[in-house]
């Protein structure tokens, strides 16, 4: 599993225990998943997914209930997909890209979601990866926000160069 799932799985899990929940309480929380590919094509993240919450202490129908959505490649679902979560009275919505982000932020103003795109701050689905401001955040795979600390970690990590190139 590639480091990006992994960060969002971690920010998933980060986000359940804020929700408040104590022993006491009998209620399992809910993750909610929304994918836009097709159910039975090419999915590669549910198993996954499951097996990294588990490793993190998060075991389906133990301490966590995973619902998952797919959207059958059909963007103009995703709005009902999202409603749908709503309606179930999910704790967290995970979503991919950024139309199944505006719906599930359009769904709701108050459940956390936790998002994965190719720019975040670009499509203004938050405010900035520092601080995204409203209930969103996640994983921008295209942060170019991030491309200084990336520099400096690869100048910490390799020999001494006096430029670094770029494939523009």
């Amino acid at each position: 599993m590639n480091n990006r799932r992994i960060l969002v799985i971690a920010l998933g899990a980060s986000l359940i225990p804020r929700l408040g929940w104590t022993q006491a309480t009998k209620r399992r929380p809910i993750v909610g998943v929304i994918r836009i590919n097709p159910r039975n094509t090419n999915e590669t993240f549910v198993e996954p997914f499951r097996r990294d919450m588990a490793l993190l202490g998060w075991k389906e129908n133990d301490n966590v209930e995973f619902v998952f959505a797919w959207a059958e490649g059909r963007n103009d679902t995703l709005p009902k997909l999202a409603a749908d979560m709503v309606a179930r009275g999910v704790d967290v919505i995970v979503t991919f890209g950024p139309d199944g982000t505006r719906a599930a932020q359009s769904a709701t103003p108050t459940i956390p979601i936790v998002a994965m795109a190719d720019n975040l701050v670009g499509a203004g689905l938050v405010q900035t990866m520092a601080r995204p401001g409203g209930h969103t955040t996640g994983v921008s795979i295209l942060a170019t926000e991030l491309d200084v600390k990336r520099l400096e970690l690869l100048h910490e990590v390799s020999p001494p160069r006096p430029r670094v190139a770029s494939a523009s």
